[in-house]
């Protein structure tokens, strides 16, 4: 077990028959963690709970929390002790080391990261269990009560979790990268579902550099494009209802001087600024594109950060490397691999001016109206 002070920490690796070869090599190449194996109890099924309910109930006797990793992740350097520190700083939350880049909870650890704060709000219908932690007790609890559970593990968990009030967190950036592969669940249909932002190699005392507060605890609406729909959205993220698959038209809660006309002269002085904006509108329609940065003005909106707090963030590699994943988690299912790698750091400049633009006008306006566009009031419909 991995043992700090009076945080002690078991852990297990959850795999299927197919891949047990392989995650006994991840196991020798990580003694560190101690690793116990779950191989899926039910392969035939294509479906993940059995394998994390196994994976769950490995909690060993006078652990205060259990690890839990799916075999297709990569650990940055240093992963125990950022973990460590992460679990130190809400030992009684479900903290998750992975967002992936199309999701909310990705969305949130952009915002987390332009802030400077180290975690993120869980805000999908799910909670991203490809690195996850839990408090003993309640992992063990899941374990247990979880067999009544008919959804995949990251539903089946998030709605556990919500019935005990345990509140779920991303450490931002992440502290592992997933593997592009094969889905052996259902989900290669999705497209590559990397980290929203993932550093192999994190300076020492990352997170203790990063504000321990978490991002999206303070909103009860967020701006966001779903992959499934390339749409610009805002999506329920605060604590007390159950998250939706689908939102309501950015348009809807937007200040009124902020027309369509202002809006698509702002987009176009934007997109001119880009040195690749020929290559990125032979890829892309203005349609899908427009969307995707509005959702990223919208987020400057409601940022709280400051236009010059967000000119500061500019020379930050954290926050460019999470700029440079919103193009690939917003299109991940309809553009080659290839082409999300070479656009996203171009189209990164692109969706930086929006969230300029959004603090800016937040700036000149009048706080009471850029509230109602983050929480509720009036305004909405």
């Amino acid at each position: 077990m991995i043992r700090d002070g009076a945080l002690v920490l078991s852990a297990a690796v959850m795999t299927h028959p197919d891949r047990e070869a392989e995650v006994r090599r991840f196991v020798e190449r990580h003694p560190e963690l101690e690793l116990r194996i779950a191989v899926d109890p039910e392969p035939e099924r294509g479906h993940s709970l059995g394998t994390a309910l196994l994976a769950w109930s490995m909690v060993e006797p006078g652990a205060t929390h259990h690890l839990v990793l799916q075999d297709d992740v990569v650990l940055c350097e240093g992963f125990v002790d950022l973990m460590v520190a992460a679990v130190r700083t809400h030992p009684d939350a479900a903290v998750s080391m992975f967002a992936e880049w199309g999701a909310r909870a990705g969305t949130l650890v952009r915002l987390a990261l332009l802030r400077g704060q180290g975690y993120a709000a869980v805000a999908d219908p799910y909670i991203p269990t490809q690195a996850l932690v839990l408090p003993a007790a309640q992992a063990a609890d899941f374990a247990e009560k979880g067999r009544t559970e008919t959804e995949p593990d990251d539903i089946a968990l998030l709605n556990h979790l919500r019935r005990t009030g345990t509140r779920g967190v991303v450490v931002a950036p992440n502290l592992v990268q997933h593997q592009d592969r094969p889905s052996l669940t259902g989900n290669t249909f999705q497209g590559p579902r990397l980290s929203a932002c993932f550093v192999p190699d994190p300076p020492a005392g990352l997170l203790a550099a990063l504000e321990p507060t978490v991002a999206g605890a303070d909103l009860d609406f967020l701006p966001h494009v779903s992959w499934m729909r390339l749409i610009g959205e805002w999506f329920y993220c605060g604590p007390d209802e159950e998250a939706v698959w689908t939102g309501w038209p950015l348009a809807e809660r937007l200040p009124p001087e902020l027309d369509a006309a202002w809006l698509r002269s702002q987009y176009d002085a934007h997109l001119r600024q880009s040195d690749r904006r020929e290559e990125i509108r032979k890829t892309l329609s203005d349609t899908v594109l427009f969307e995707v940065w509005l959702a990223c003005l919208a987020l400057g909106l409601v940022s709280g950060v400051t236009p010059a707090g967000v000119v500061a963030r500019a020379a930050d590699p954290l926050w460019q490397a999470a700029l440079a994943t919103v193009l690939p988690g917003a299109f991940r299912r309809y553009l080659p691999a290839p082409v999300l790698d070479r656009l996203g750091p171009y189209a990164a400049e692109l969706f930086g001016l929006a969230i300029h633009e959004g603090a800016t006008v937040a700036a000149g306006g009048e706080q009471d109206t850029v509230h109602a566009i983050a929480h509720r009031g009036a305004r909405w419909p």
